[in-house]
């Protein structure tokens, strides 16, 4: 019993190993933070905000990459804790752009119809770009970062699957997974209006990132010094309780910024 309840807590039912997932949702959680400080308390620090364009395409990646497709009720309950409850703190702010959840929900709900058209060929993944790259600005105002999402939903997609899609190459691939980069850091600098060497460095540093992902694949880690045995439960409350973590800390950032000090 006192394991089972162990598991509850940082659900290691996913596994009982710290795993790539532990290690890549922490390194998002980790610049998520440093985004939302930025936000919240230093907006005149433009690095912060620029490190943070790099968290949202791993969740988004994330997504397309996991094998379910659930319209999951916790999405939609913290979803809507997270949006009612800044509308609360936040006293006469709206309810648009819908929080990154929602986001979430939608790519859930429409990866699998893009994609069964978006691997016919190079023309219709092409396609597929250009639409919600056309789209992105204006989905903004409605849905956080947009159809930027989509885009980084069909990378994970295209990475997973990607053995089991023969009408694309791996050439058709990386030019799919550049587009969408530069169509991500494009927008990132229009809204936040970067200092031109700022907006280079996101753009090499986005790049990067991407092609890294790319090449992610799940797997079981080694906990087999001191270190890394410390490291494995906080690992798992950072890498499995990232919905808990991403809704709470904003909303106490948010109610520190209307009421506190700052």
């Amino acid at each position: 019993m006192r394991n089972r309840a162990s598991v509850n807590i940082f659900r290691t039912d996913l596994s009982s190993h710290m795993t790539s997932y532990d290690l890549l949702k922490t390194f998002a959680i980790i610049l998520m933070v440093i985004d939302h400080l930025g936000f919240f308390f230093f907006p005149h620090i433009e690095e912060l905000r620029l490190i943070g364009r790099l968290s949202a395409p791993i969740w988004f990646f994330l997504i397309g990459y996991a094998r379910t497709r659930k319209l999951e009720l916790r999405l939609w309950i913290w979803g809507a804790v997270l949006l009612f409850g800044g509308m609360w703190i936040r006293q006469g702010h709206g309810f648009l752009p819908l929080n990154i959840l929602f986001d979430f929900l939608l790519i859930r709900a429409i990866l699998e119809v893009v994609m069964a058209r978006a691997v016919r060929n190079f023309e219709t993944l092409f396609g597929m770009f250009w639409l919600f790259a056309l789209l992105a600005l204006p989905s903004i105002f409605f849905l956080e970062y947009g159809t930027f999402g989509v885009l980084f939903a069909m990378m994970g997609y295209l990475a997973r699957n990607r053995a089991n899609i023969p009408t694309l190459s791996s050439k058709d691939i990386r030019i799919f997974i550049l587009l969408t980069t530069l169509a991500y850091a494009l927008g990132m600098w229009h809204e936040f209006r970067f200092e031109t060497v700022n907006a280079g460095l996101m753009t090499v540093l986005l790049l990067c990132q991407s092609f890294l992902l790319f090449s992610f694949k799940p797997a079981d880690l080694p906990v087999k010094n001191p270190i890394a045995r410390l490291l494995k439960y906080p690992l798992f409350l950072t890498g499995r309780r990232t919905l808990e973590i991403y809704v709470v800390h904003l909303l106490i950032f948010m109610y520190v910024k209307a009421y506190g000090v700052f």
